[in-house]
Formats: C-alpha cells, structure tokens, sequence
C-alpha cells in the first residue's frame, strides 16, 4: 500500500522531540518537512506567538512539562491525562527508542523489558542525584538523606562530585549505575507529569526515589521504586531507605522487579495506538 503523502511543520526545541514526531508520522505517511504549506503543525507550548499558514493546517500543541495547555490548538499533546482535546503523552514516553535509533540517549525498551536478575549488590555509591533546576522539595530530601549517607550529585543542584560530562543521557546511565538509589524528583507535583527520570533511574539498574505524580502507580510497578505519594511522611521514606539500604535481600528483590505495571508499557503508549488517537481527532 502507497503510503499518503503528509506535509508536516516542527516547532519543537529538541531534536529528539523532532525525531519522534518524524518516526511517528513516517509509519503511516511519506512525511515532507514544509514550513511554507504545512498540513499539520506541532510546536512546542513555548511557543506564545504562531505563524499563520494560507493551508490552514491542524495545530497540535506539545509540551513535555508542567506548564497547562490554553488549548488555542486543535488539540494537544501533554502529561494532561483527563482532557477531550488532549492525548496523554508524558515525557518519558519520548527517552524510549521506539523506532530503533541506535541513539544513546534513548533507552532501549529491550533494555527496560528484558533485564536480568542481579544476585549481587555491586555498587560503588549509596545515592545519585542529578539536576540542572533548584526546586526546594527536592534539594530539602536531598540534604535530609545525606544526614544518613552522602547523596552524590554531579549535577549543577547541590553539587559535590566532578561533573560526568559526555551525552548527558548515556553519561547519567553510566553515572547512576554506580548508585543503589536515585533520587528521580519531578520539578513539581502534578497527576500525570511524569518525565523521564524515573526511566532512566530504571535503565540504570539503580531503585528509584520518586516524587512527582500522584497517579504514577497506573503505568509504572509500585514494587519496584520507592514512591513518595505512598507514604504518611518523608521521615517514613527516609526510613523506608534506609531499610532497604541495611537489607540486601529486600533491597535485590526491589531491583529485579518488573519496571511496569503487569509488566508491560500500557497500550496508549505505543506508537501505533498514539498515531492512531492523533488520527481520530483530525
């Protein structure tokens, strides 16, 4: 079957944002970059001002953060999970090498699906952080955990460790594989909004700590991370840590738990069922 031919315009920041909207079009189309006549449009929230086009293209509006949709778009694209106009698309769904990029900076779904049992705790560092923003709920746990053990942070945010440098995505890999813990705070607290920290927390064989979306036990398995929203008090998690910590059999049968929820990605996110909604809202 010929595929149709699609004239597509990306105003979007990031070029593995570009890829997988390019990948993703391209399953179904012959997709030809037109900024001139675009049929459809997807740009980043960011951006406040739109060109307007004589083809009077679909605008889809996309944002990966936490920022609400004003919905001047045709439809968006967000961690929104409850919104007609809107398709679920968090963040971290765009860090999984789908179409088989051989990029780094990707996770591989194999990687995430497939791992192999640990018997042997064989870490070198007690906790990772690593963030570029100052957010306060999450700089205080950090220096509430450190009071138990040095919570090394390569990162510009409280930083005590030289900077790992390189591809940031496979860097922090390679940088959190060395860590029992990783703290994978979101920027802020939002159903939905889930970035891809706690997938590369996951990537990197390392338990995640995590703070962000209260709603995140849908998709991920709550076995296998320390969720934050499932506990009374921080004192109880820093307790639940610290526990882990002082229990290697607790603490490897965490690790080798199924990433996510029945162990497998939930259907809405695969890229056929993605373009397919995208599709039945032209």
């Amino acid at each position: 079957m010929i595929k149709p031919i699609l004239h597509l315009a990306l105003m979007l920041p990031r070029i593995d944002q570009r890829d997988y909207f390019l990948y993703l079009f391209g399953m179904r189309y012959i997709v030809i970059i037109d900024n001139l006549t675009p049929s459809i449009v997807v740009y980043d929230y960011f951006y406040e001002l739109l060109p307007k086009y004589k083809s009077s293209p679909i605008y889809i509006a996309f944002t990966g953060e936490s920022r609400d949709i004003n919905f001047k778009c045709h439809f968006a694209l967000s961690f929104e999970e409850h919104h007609s106009r809107n398709i679920y698309l968090p963040l971290w769904i765009l860090f999984i090498d789908w179409f088989d990029t051989k990029d780094h900076d990707l996770c591989k779904l194999t990687d995430i699906m497939l791992r192999q049992q640990i018997k042997k705790i064989n870490k070198t560092l007690f906790c990772g952080f690593v963030a570029k923003n100052s957010v306060p709920v999450r700089n205080n746990f950090v220096l509430a955990l450190s009071k138990y053990k040095t919570v090394t942070c390569p990162g510009i945010i409280l930083h005590n460790y030289p900077h790992i440098g390189g591809r940031m995505g496979y860097a922090k890999e390679q940088f959190l594989r060395c860590c029992k813990f990783t703290v994978a705070f979101e920027n802020c607290s939002k159903s939905g909004y889930i970035t891809e920290k706690l997938l590369h927390a996951f990537q990197s064989r390392t338990i995640p700590i995590y703070w962000g979306s209260a709603s995140v036990n849908k998709y991920f398995n709550h076995n296998a991370f320390i969720n934050c929203h499932d506990y009374e008090n921080w004192d109880d998690v820093l307790a639940e840590i610290i526990r882990l910590d002082n229990d290697d059999t607790a603490y490897l049968e965490k690790l080798n738990q199924p990433v996510f929820k029945n162990d497998i990605v939930p259907a809405q996110f695969w890229p056929s069922t993605v373009l397919t909604s995208i599709e039945n809202l032209f």
